[in-house]
């Protein structure tokens, strides 16, 4: 027996029926589970602090599950290795160990202008913030014991966003997929059925 599947042409030979249903049933599942994965917000945490790392990625694993896909990475360079058209959020420590934040900051922004920066630092200088705006970052967060809570609340937001701008192409696309889903096994179906009658 053979069975060849392409999306312009299908052919078989003596495929069972409940067969078929599964391989296109497992075919749909799959391209479903690739178009609904561009919901997932890719986020890099960076700062020079391990413990601190651990604390956020937890939290914010805990908090978003599968909607957030958390990163770190305990310096700058590091992080900047990784960024790209993909990278939708880095929360940046201001003072890194031998690195300055606003430089790092700086540059995430010039490989991709379209990550959103959270500065996180222990300066409640407002000048400093100030910088921080004028690079590029979209929200500036004390370290204290609101931390957690104010990043998680920037995180939701975003998630909330997100979600509403790639829900409808998805629905779309999966729309398109579904058509063409069934189309295809209409074709093998039909071919089972002569098959059968010969």
């Amino acid at each position: 027996m053979a069975f060849s599947y392409n999306l312009a042409t299908v052919s078989c030979s003596a495929l069972p029926l409940d067969l078929t249903g599964i391989i296109f049933y497992t075919l749909l599942r799959n391209k479903q589970t690739k178009i609904m994965s561009t919901n997932t917000i890719n986020l890099y945490v960076v700062d020079d602090d391990d413990s601190l790392l651990t604390l956020v990625k937890n939290h914010l694993t805990r908090k978003f599950g599968q909607d957030v896909n958390v990163t770190t990475f305990n310096s700058g360079e590091a992080c900047l290795e990784h960024i790209n058209y993909e990278t939708h959020i880095v929360i940046l420590d201001y003072y890194l160990n031998g690195e300055n934040g606003l430089d790092i900051l700086q540059m995430i922004k010039t490989i991709n202008p379209h990550t959103e920066v959270i500065m996180l630092s222990n300066n409640e200088d407002m000048i400093a913030a100030i910088e921080a705006f004028k690079r590029g970052a979209r929200d500036y967060v004390i370290k204290d014991t609101t931390s957690l809570k104010k990043i998680s609340e920037l995180i939701n937001k975003k998630v909330v966003q997100f979600k509403t701008i790639v829900a409808e192409p998805n629905m779309q696309k999966f729309a398109a997929l579904l058509f063409l889903t069934f189309a295809t096994l209409a074709i093998v179906v039909t071919a089972i059925i002569k098959y059968y009658r010969q």
